[in-house]
């Protein structure tokens, strides 16, 4: 949420983890994140990280465990906001997730998810038949690289990745349809690599080249 002439804006993202979110700098009042990404969570957990300023009157009422006499919802937060049994195990995933990212997180750790964007990027490039949706990564780049194939639906592509060469991609309109609408890709969506601190060299090109395999393959 971000303040903009005495309005509140929400941010809602999924860079955590990749970039450094600087609330205060931005004039940003919120933050809901997915915690199941790049902070190496598990699926199902997220969180909300709010500005003192903020009063966010509670939605939904339930036990809380924290005050179980009271007759009403606490209004402590962030109790507040966090009505009925908490995902225990994903807040102790995303904890886990956390931890591993302070001990082992700085900027060699980015410029590496970088170059190794980069290099998939060079070497899909190359390949006809395959139509890149991303521009060419920059220092303010996550490492993510969107595409097409010709002649084959993001769907197949991802199954023929998986099954024949042993590479998992996201495939499908990933959450965002009204990108995929500006893309000229909503129909069938797009596949999208998100290579990762524990890929290599090599396994960018070994995708380079099970791409080029499909491509030939296909046309």
């Amino acid at each position: 949420i971000i303040k903009i002439h005495d309005e509140l804006k929400e941010k809602e993202t999924e860079e955590e983890g990749y970039i450094p979110i600087q609330m205060e700098a931005w004039g940003v009042g919120a933050v809901a994140f997915t915690g199941h990404k790049a902070l190496y969570g598990p699926s199902g957990i997220g969180g909300l990280v709010l500005s003192p300023e903020l009063n966010v009157k509670t939605t939904r009422f339930g036990g809380t465990g924290v005050d179980s006499s009271s007759l009403i919802h606490t209004q402590d937060f962030p109790y507040r906001l966090e009505a009925g049994t908490l995902n225990l195990l994903g807040v102790m995933g995303l904890a886990a997730g956390l931890d591993y990212l302070e001990k082992h997180q700085g900027p060699g750790k980015r410029r590496r998810e970088l170059a190794l964007v980069r290099r998939l990027h060079e070497g899909l490039s190359s390949l006809k038949g395959v139509v890149l949706h991303s521009p060419p990564p920059t220092e303010l780049s996550v490492p993510v690289l969107t595409c097409t194939v010709q002649g084959l639906s993001s769907q197949d592509v991802g199954d023929i990745l998986d099954g024949d060469y042993g590479i998992a991609v996201r495939t499908g309109l990933h959450c965002a349809p009204l990108v995929h609408v500006d893309l000229g890709t909503f129909a069938e969506g797009a596949v999208r690599f998100s290579p990762g601190r524990f890929n290599t060299d090599e396994d960018i090109d070994r995708a380079v080249a099970a791409l080029g395999e499909i491509v030939d393959k296909t046309n």
